[in-house]
């Protein structure tokens, strides 16, 4: 039984999974249209040096303006409101109302393609939702989240520190994670692409 009289988190790093139950309604079109961008050769040119075999796309993916994109964007919104008020808390008056800014991109991996570890540096949170895991599982294709406070000193009193977790996907599944956590994606292979959408979100408040 505990006997202590509060338990204070201090600076805690709380990672989100929500579930698109309405997925099924939007996945072939929401796939289809990646496979387009592709297709038209829309792609990024940022940090290659940190990818391999690895389709992205330009960072404005949540603002194309077709149906099930902005499906998904109002999907992300509602979850990113739930993270903000959850961790938040009262910090966040009733009648405060925010704008949320997205850097947004989509990935096509396979044939051993991977992202080696990196942050996002400018924005709050980020996100990761999973349109096709196909194959993914531990030591192909799973994103890997590495614990900030590593570099400090670890014994037996500190196993709740883990080193990294790694995380295994369900389609549909929204991964929404601090931006200060360091993560990857290891290399994946199967017999279906592995397509996720990401995002890195800035919360401006609009109203005192």
């Amino acid at each position: 039984m505990n006997t202590y009289d509060q338990k204070i988190l201090l600076w805690p790093s709380v990672c989100f999974v929500f579930k698109w139950k309405d997925y099924h309604e939007h996945k072939d079109n929401l796939i289809n249209f990646c496979y387009k961008l592709k297709e038209e050769n829309n792609e990024s040119d940022i940090a290659r040096m940190v990818k391999n075999n690895l389709f992205e796309s330009t960072f404005d993916f949540l603002e194309k303006p077709v149906q099930p994109v902005q499906q998904l964007k109002s999907f992300i919104n509602e979850k990113i409101w739930e993270v903000l008020q959850e961790m938040n808390g009262d910090r966040m008056k009733e009648n405060d109302t925010v704008h949320v800014n997205y850097e947004s991109w989509m990935h096509i991996t396979n044939d051993n393609g991977y992202h080696d570890y990196h942050v996002h540096p400018m924005c709050s949170w980020c996100g990761i939702f999973y349109a096709q895991p196909a194959d993914t599982k531990e030591g192909n294709g799973v994103n890997r989240f590495y614990n900030p406070y590593n570099n400090l000193y670890s014994d037996y009193g500190s196993l709740y520190q883990t080193s990294l977790y790694a995380y295994q996907p369900e389609e549909g599944d929204l991964f929404i994670f601090p931006s200060h956590i360091g993560h990857n994606a290891t290399p994946y292979k199967g017999d279906k692409d592995r397509i996720v959408i990401a995002f890195n979100a800035q919360v401006e408040k609009l109203s005192d």
